[in-house]
């Protein structure tokens, strides 16, 4: 759980493995502050040069030696128009230039994947790390989750694990979605990850047995993560629409919603009925506006293509997941999905779903 008043664990996160650095990084995010952005190379070089924020350090030869010597290795995808560019001119951001490319969803809803892929290499190994978040690159102060998996790259393998294909279908669809060209260098690399990707033994974490991936948006047969059995389900999400619950509600089982109170002021009455139970965060767990923040409304609103719409810190819930209960199994489904239909039906998202027993996850019978 990322907790609003620090991005020091998403940080640490991008940090290398002991005895490793990174070879590059791509990403992918709906909005966009460059000056978070700036952080990322600060995090792949040194670990102690950020402050409890995650902002980078004053320190300007420390941060002029980290972003010359990784701005090159990194590729951060955004949805078109939803940078944030600093008041005052920051010198340092011409260096990253290169390293933004805008993003538009092939369906016509928004590009909002939140994700990381991370090369590692350590003479002739490799390993992968891969970061599932519900955060933008931003400085938001929020409730958000980050799910980390890390496994090697096996070069002895000629063929894919299947359950990694979706993942290369995901990176396959990047540059199609770009608004200008990528650099041939970063075709060549974008190529390399999609095939590597497919080879990477991603270690499951306890105490789950199971994992997939569900890249949504991208025309993909894999499109629908809660297709299987479903027995009751638990949905945390900041945005909820009336379509999306009468789409589950309409397979009829048990349904129940922690959500923000201003969303669930929009719901229709009936709506609200199918959930067996419905909760708010509890207010003290809301920071209050900081400094950052201009004047204006602090809580976001849902845009038709149903993803948040805020010019300002957002604030509160905005975690997604999805736990499932089917027989003696259960799953847990985290991304950067809202619980709208425009979510899972235009909109470009990434969810990866944790699989194991009920028992063994903590969910009574």
């Amino acid at each position: 759980m990322l907790e609003p008043g620090s991005r020091r664990l998403l940080m640490e996160s991008l940090q290398p493995p002991d005895g490793f650095r990174l070879d590059w990084a791509v990403g992918t995010t709906y909005s966009l502050d460059l000056l978070a952005l700036l952080s990322a190379p600060v995090a792949f070089a040194f670990s102690d040069w950020q402050d409890r924020d995650g902002r980078p350090s004053a320190d300007p030869v420390a941060l002029l030696k980290a972003v010359r010597q990784y701005a090159s290795r990194i590729c951060l995808f955004c949805q078109a128009g939803k940078i944030h560019v600093p008041k005052n001119y920051q010198p340092l951001l011409a260096s990253m230039e290169e390293s933004v490319v805008e993003a538009n969803a092939p369906q016509g809803g928004s590009f909002h994947p939140k994700l990381w892929f991370l090369r590692f290499v350590d003479g002739e190994s490799v390993v992968f790390r891969l970061l599932c978040l519900s955060r933008n690159m931003t400085f938001d102060r929020s409730w958000d989750t980050l799910l980390r998996l890390e496994g090697p790259l096996r070069t002895e393998r000629k063929r894919a694990f299947s359950k990694n294909h979706p993942l290369g279908q995901f990176i396959e669809s990047l540059p199609r979605m770009c608004t200008r060209p990528l650099s041939t260098a970063w075709r060549k690399r974008m190529d390399d990850l999609a095939d590597e990707i497919r080879r990477v033994e991603f270690e499951i974490p306890e105490p789950f047995e199971d994992i997939d991936f569900w890249p949504l948006g991208i025309v993909s047969p894999n499109d629908k993560p809660f297709r299987d059995r479903i027995d009751r389900i638990l949905v945390v999400s900041p945005f909820v629409d009336d379509s999306f619950a009468s789409e589950l509600a309409q397979r009829q089982f048990p349904m129940y919603l922690l959500s923000r109170g201003e969303t669930l002021a929009r719901l229709q009455d009936e709506t609200l009925k199918q959930f067996g139970k419905v909760w708010i965060l509890d207010d003290t767990a809301t920071p209050e506006p900081g400094e950052t923040e201009q004047e204006g409304d602090a809580n976001a609103t849902l845009e038709a293509d149903g993803v948040e719409n805020h010019d300002i810190p957002l604030v509160g819930l905005h975690a997604k997941v999805y736990v499932v209960d089917a027989g003696r199994n259960a799953s847990v489904f985290t991304g950067s999905a809202n619980a709208t239909a425009a979510a899972f039906h235009r909109n470009v998202e990434f969810l990866v779903q944790l699989c194991g027993k009920k028992s063994c996850c903590g969910i009574d019978a």
